[in-house]
């Protein structure tokens, strides 16, 4: 009996170690808002050396906006439905903004310190629907993005 209790507190005591070590050396982001992931996930696709990108910082913002700024952002025009959840309160446009500064190697391989915008507009005030489809990355979708690709050549 005395050596389950010490096993497991062995186990406990590991946990916690690596658990710490995660976290607090290597900043594991098990508590950090999924947007963060996929703003950041967007961007290294971006990059020129997406193994290099290191994290410096990252502030976020949540402005609530009018429905007519929220439908011009969207770059498409809302539905009845949609509309009418506007004006009756069940949903509520709201416009998340992190700014990301990183690390990341130019074409000579010498890291330099950039700073990206990441937006996402919600109908519901929240960012459970963010993906590399509906985020801007400094003012462009994927799909701007995409599209600047393939005119560079």
């Amino acid at each position: 009996m005395r050596n389950i209790e010490v096993n497991l507190l062995t186990d406990i005591r590991r946990f916690l170690l690596f658990f710490g070590l995660c976290f607090f050396v290597t900043g594991c982001g098990f508590f950090e808002p999924g947007l963060y992931k996929v703003c950041e996930d967007t961007l290294q696709k971006r990059l020129q050396s997406p193994s290099g990108y290191k994290r410096a910082g990252i502030n976020s913002y949540v402005e609530k906006m009018t429905v007519a700024d929220y439908e011009e952002k969207i770059l498409s025009p809302l539905t009845d439905k949609e509309r009418e959840n506007f004006n009756n309160g069940k949903a509520v446009p709201t416009r998340h903004i992190l700014f990301i500064e990183y690390d990341a190697p130019n074409i000579y391989g010498t890291p330099i310190r950039e700073l990206a915008k990441c937006e996402y507009f919600s109908q519901y005030g929240n960012a459970d629907s963010a993906s590399v489809h509906n985020v801007r990355i400094n003012d462009q979708t994927n799909s701007e993005w995409l599209l600047s690709q393939v005119e560079r050549f």
